[in-house]
Formats: structure tokens, C-alpha cells, sequence
């Protein structure tokens, strides 16, 4: 059976992590899989929000 919107709708919006994949000075990769779109924003102590949109995370 394949997931149709109905069936989707019941799903909790993060199905799994999110989880720490790699830590670089300049990079930071985290894994989270979403049940749908989501809008995600990154907060760090001393930095503050920083938005995840489509130029900073890629989507697969």
C-alpha cells in the first residue's frame, strides 16, 4: 500500500531525528525524515535562529 494524503495526515510531522551525520569548522550535517515539508530553523547558543530553507539544506 502507498501512502496517499489521507493516510499521511496521521503521521507525527518528524518520523526520525533529527541526528548528528557529520561536525566540520564549516559544515554541519544533520539527517531528519519528514512525513511532509517542514520548516526547520537551526538555533545556536551565542548565534541565535538561523532559517533552514532551500539554499542551506538539501532534500532528498
Amino acid at each position: 500500500m502507498f501512502p496517499t494524503p489521507d493516510n499521511l495526515i496521521s503521521l507525527p510531522p518528524v518520523l526520525a531525528g533529527p541526528l548528528l551525520r557529520r561536525l566540520e569548522p564549516t559544515r554541519l550535517v544533520l539527517w531528519l525524515v519528514g512525513s511532509r515539508e517542514l520548516s526547520l530553523t537551526l538555533r545556536l547558543q551565542g548565534v541565535g535562529d538561523i532559517p533552514l530553507d532551500s539554499e542551506k539544506c538539501t532534500v532528498i
